[in-house]
C-alpha cells in the first residue's frame, strides 16, 4: 500500500537514512541473540519456546500503548488460548 499512496523514496533519502537502520538493525540482532543464549543458559528450551508464544501479545499490548491502535475482538480473544497454552507448558510436573 506504501508504494500507490507513500511519496517514492529518493537515492538521498535513502543513504542518509541507511546508518541508521544498518546501526539500530544490528544494535537489536546483536540485543536479541545475546538475550537468547542467556536464556537457554538459565531454562529449558521448552520454557523459551513457551515465553516466545507471547511475543504476539506483547505486540498487541505494545501497539495499544504507544501506537493507540485499539484491538480487535478476535485478538483479544486470541490471547486466551496463548497464556492457556503458556501456563500449560511451564507448569512444574507434580511428582507422583
Amino acid at each position: 500500500m506504501a508504494w500507490y499512496f507513500e511519496p517514492a523514496t529518493t537515492y538521498e533519502g535513502l543513504m542518509s537514512a541507511l546508518p541508521y537502520l544498518l546501526l539500530i538493525g544490528i544494535f537489536i540482532y546483536v540485543i536479541s541473540k545475546i538475550m537468547w543464549i542467556e536464556a537457554l543458559h538459565r531454562t529449558s528450551i521448552t520454557k523459551i519456546s513457551a515465553m516466545m508464544g507471547l511475543v504476539p501479545m506483547m505486540t498487541l499490548f505494545f501497539a495499544y500503548f504507544y501506537l493507540n491502535e485499539i484491538p480487535e475482538f478476535r485478538q483479544m480473544m486470541g490471547i486466551i488460548p496463548v497464556l492457556v497454552g503458556g501456563y500449560l507448558l511451564t507448569k512444574p510436573i507434580k511428582a507422583s
